[in-house]
């Protein structure tokens, strides 16, 4: 099991070619988001909802199911709960809380140009 951020991660293309790649390799793909749930979007009027995230896991073929919501907060305490191999996230603050929750999956900046590489080794 593998987990992506979606904002500035899934959204870039090179990022879902190498998602499509995993999922037709047949690896569990969850998405983990610092997102509000649909219940609650109305809280940032960033994003006033969530039609464009539904829409790219429904291109990939991603189930709406391996989305989870953490509304703002750490992904780090959703993460702790799960047995993924890495995640994958261009924000900095929450790779390191998942580096400081010393959690089994790893974090993996993908503002690092090796960001693909890590991740297939971790794969192996």
């Amino acid at each position: 099991m593998v987990s992506f951020d979606y904002d500035n991660t899934l959204t870039r293309e090179d990022v879902q070619e190498f998602c499509k790649d995993l999922l037709v390799q047949g690896y569990d793909v969850y998405v983990t988001t610092a997102r509000y749930n649909d219940d609650n979007v109305w809280r940032w009027n960033y994003v006033p909802n969530n039609n464009d995230l539904y829409a790219t896991i429904d291109k990939l073929g991603i189930s709406r199911e391996r989305v989870h919501f953490t509304n703002m907060m750490p992904k780090a305490e959703y993460l702790a709960t799960k047995n993924f191999i890495w995640h994958l996230d261009d924000d900095i603050i929450e790779l390191e809380n998942i580096k400081e929750a010393k959690l089994e999956t790893k974090g993996i900046p993908l503002l690092i140009g090796n960001w693909k590489h890590k991740c297939k080794k971790l794969l192996k």
